[in-house]
């Protein structure tokens, strides 16, 4: 395992990093998209990083992420976890780091160790407590937290055994 100097995230090599101060374990993007998606919108790279989704669709990708098949004995999940989730918002928001070098200049607000990630916007499973239509969502191109209808097209990245989980 790695570490990132002076940041609290360890890359385990399996394609996640953990959060030391936290606990969470994030999933780590692959570059690419997918060629095709399923019958619920899930794409065939359940990792790349310009694979977008709605609400709903992100939901079907946790499940797919976390091995959905008709056999639950079959079932594997990512990195050989199937207890994957969408962050909260707060969970969301603990990775945003504004001292990147090169922030904003299409450089993400979020430590390299999580590369790739795109400048976007990301989900969160947080709703909107008075317009439960909208969820919130972070943007680790500005590095700031936005609001957006939960039929938008967007980016989402996992996470699993928080502190508190």
């Amino acid at each position: 395992m790695t570490d990132t100097i002076g940041a609290p995230f360890v890359d385990n090599e399996d394609g996640t990093i953990t959060n030391l101060a936290d606990g969470c374990v994030w999933e780590q993007k692959v570059a690419g998209s997918s060629t095709s998606t399923d019958s619920q919108g899930v794409g065939d790279c359940l990792n790349c990083v310009d694979d977008t989704y709605t609400w709903p669709e992100m939901h079907e990708w946790v499940s797919a992420l976390n091995g959905r098949t008709d056999d639950d004995t079959m079932q594997t999940g990512y990195a050989g976890f199937q207890d994957w989730r969408p962050p909260t918002i707060g969970e969301l928001k603990s990775i945003i780091d504004t001292s990147v070098a090169g922030c904003g200049g299409g450089v993400p607000y979020i430590d390299p160790i999580f590369a790739p990630t795109a400048a976007s916007f990301y989900w969160s499973s947080t709703s909107i407590a008075t317009n439960p239509d909208d969820a919130w969502l972070v943007n680790f191109g500005g590095g700031n937290v936005f609001v957006d209808n939960k039929g938008s097209v967007i980016r989402v990245r996992a996470v699993r055994g928080c502190l508190g989980d």
